[in-house]
């Protein structure tokens, strides 16, 4: 009969540590040390740091970041340029000017993507 209500006892302990596991990871904290700390010490433990501890903020602020619209990764907002995929960026609506040397003819010019060099003609990416 002790060993029933052992048992019975940890599987509620078990349970129970679920709620401050949740708790944790609404906060972006690890879901499951919360809940390892619950079931090892007590599920009321758990459920008070969870509640006390503050809600992790992203690394990257969304104020200061958007995402590029070609490769969709997160970039500063004043980027001209995509750091990821070097995709000339949109700034109030208008495509960027991108000062770039043309493979062929190698002379300097404003380039737009997808555009041609304005000196020869041929295809020109600020990438390349």
């Amino acid at each position: 009969m002790d060993l029933y209500f052992i048992i019975v006892g940890l599987v509620v302990n078990a349970l129970l540590s679920f709620i401050g596991a949740y708790i944790a990871s609404e906060k972006g904290r690890s879901g499951l040390a919360f809940w390892f700390l619950g079931f090892l010490l007590s599920f009321l433990i758990s459920l008070v740091i969870a509640i006390g501890v503050p809600k992790v903020e992203s690394r990257v602020s969304t104020a200061n970041h958007k995402r590029c619209s070609a490769c969709k990764e997160l970039i500063q907002r004043e980027a001209l340029i995509c750091r990821f995929c070097s995709t000339p960026q949109e700034i109030d609506g208008e495509v960027t000017e991108v000062r770039s040397w043309c493979p062929s003819c190698r002379r300097e010019s404003v380039v737009f993507p997808n555009s041609d060099c304005p000196s020869c003609g041929k295809a020109t990416h600020p990438w390349e």
